[in-house]
């Protein structure tokens, strides 16, 4: 399984790139066949969101480490250096640029997005 994640280099740039998560086969319901599962990521706070269609945020670093999933509609969040990342229902995005230059969020489409928000510890 892949999510992205939106990182700042020394330099101050805010970058996207592709992670790789380990799936491993576990029993996790009793008297269910093995699934697949990572390993637990440790959370702190999980919200909802919902954002208006046209809505568009200015260039800033993440507020804290986070993990985004897309519920329903698409935002594009664009890096410093110019990548564009395109987070639909069911795509994850860990932002952990919480230096530099940051990034920017906007609402793609008529239909306004909604997500959800977990709030991970600082490493």
């Amino acid at each position: 399984m892949r999510y992205s994640r939106v990182y700042a280099s020394e330099d101050g740039e805010s970058h996207i790139e592709s992670v790789e998560v380990q799936l491993d086969a576990v029993h996790y319901l009793p008297a269910s066949p093995a699934l697949e599962l990572s390993r637990p990521f440790e959370a702190q706070a999980l919200s909802l969101a919902r954002m208006p269609s046209g809505w568009i945020s200015g260039l800033h670093p993440a507020p804290r480490r986070q993990f985004l999933v897309g519920l329903s509609g698409r935002v594009e969040i664009c890096a410093s250096d110019g990548q564009r990342l395109d987070l639909g229902a069911g795509d994850v995005a860990l932002v952990e640029d919480r230096t530099g230059k940051g990034h920017s969020v906007r609402v793609l489409g008529a239909a306004g997005a909604c997500g959800i928000v977990i709030v991970l510890p600082d490493q």
